[in-house]
């Protein structure tokens, strides 16, 4: 039922909203490099290359950090970590997601291997600061993402992939970010006129469509729908809210207070419970903002899905922003919805 009315709103709002202009968005197209072969495997798999005395410590720091939970409707993994065999490296120079651990002081097979295909001024930076953490991007294969951790010894070794598991899991998932903004981006955007009653941009899709339009109530908010109404694909939803506010007084109760306040109103009474949600402090354009994300529900129509919500305070338009995302998909998981959603909306722009 929430479906049908959904989507005569959209119809309606498509056709008397905005023009149907449309923009290229070109930001990820330099992401990779077609020179080399496809990469192969799945996006969020990462095969961990390590010796055996390096795997028996190194294997838990890394599986609690790669293997964190998004919490949705279910608790989803971000990463799945397989350890794989040096003997066949063979097999896996195209697969997307490598890391390599070297021990420079081993003599075992990846330590060797290693050394070996570690240009030199890498190894002897590794030796002068008895550690070393290195990416390269492509290497073997176009969209790849390869990792090389090293320690002038093990214990230095088992030092860095501890201290520097959070490093590990950003450049993993900024990748994984970039590689989904590469993909949703391959279509044009919508044109900068949906947003000229608002202080802000965003490059949306083309296959997206205006749900709530109201200036007024600073809120703009974007629907993605399959317009063959099937139960296998998602409602995906992007939206700004926004408030002057002439000090920084963005708060994790204030982000609460408002998202609840504007899901009730223009999601048809959308609410969250405060054990439904994790709450944290993230960085967005080199800013401090306040993210609430998990599951949202409906019980008017016995429905629910996942959310994401970040606060933060503009200083040049002196402006408190929300960015949310929210999916409805009661066929499978959401962590990768709401990933495509965030690519959009870290597009967000104020207008000069």
């Amino acid at each position: 039922m929430k479906k049908m009315i959904l989507f005569a709103v959209l119809v309606m709002l498509a056709l008397i909203g905005c023009s149907s202009k449309t923009d290229k968005y070109t930001k990820y197209e330099n992401l990779q490099d077609n020179r080399k072969p496809i990469s192969w495997g799945q996006d969020r798999v990462i095969y961990v290359f390590a010796d055996d005395p390096v795997w028996k410590y190194a294997e838990t720091p890394l599986r609690e950090t790669l293997e964190r939970y998004e919490f949705t409707s279910n608790n989803e993994q971000y990463f799945e970590v397989n350890r794989a065999d040096i003997k066949n490296i063979d097999q896996f120079f195209r697969f997307r997601n490598l890391i390599f651990l070297c021990d420079l002081e081993s003599n075992l097979p990846v330590a060797e291997y290693v050394k070996h295909v570690l240009p030199k001024e890498k190894l002897f930076e590794i030796q002068k600061n008895r550690v070393g953490v290195f990416k390269d991007q492509n290497m073997w294969a176009n969209d790849q993402q390869v990792m090389f951790v090293g320690g002038d010894n093990l214990q230095d070794l088992l030092k860095i992939t501890i201290l520097q598991k959070q490093t590990i899991f950003k450049i993993f998932s900024d990748r994984l970010d970039a590689r989904t903004a590469f993909h949703v981006y391959q279509m044009p955007v919508l044109s900068k006129e949906y947003f000229q009653d608002y202080p802000f941009t965003l490059k949306v899709p083309e296959q997206y469509r205006i749900y709530k339009n109201d200036p007024k109530g600073h809120f703009l908010s974007f629907l993605y729908r399959n317009l063959h109404e099937s139960d296998d694909t998602p409602d995906k939803y992007i939206s700004v809210y926004y408030d002057k506010m002439d000090t920084d007084q963005v708060t994790q109760d204030w982000l609460i207070k408002k998202r609840a306040d504007f899901a009730w109103k223009y999601f048809d009474q959308d609410e969250f419970k405060m054990e439904d949600i994790n709450i944290s402090q993230v960085s967005f354009n080199n800013k401090t903002a306040w993210q609430i994300s998990g599951r949202w529900q409906n019980k008017k129509y016995k429905i629910g899905g996942a959310f994401r919500s970040i606060a933060f305070w503009e200083p040049k338009q002196k402006t408190a922003y929300i960015r949310d995302s929210s999916v409805f998909f009661p066929a499978g998981e959401k962590l990768s919805y709401l990933l495509e959603l965030q690519a959009i909306s870290n597009s967000f722009q104020i207008k000069k």
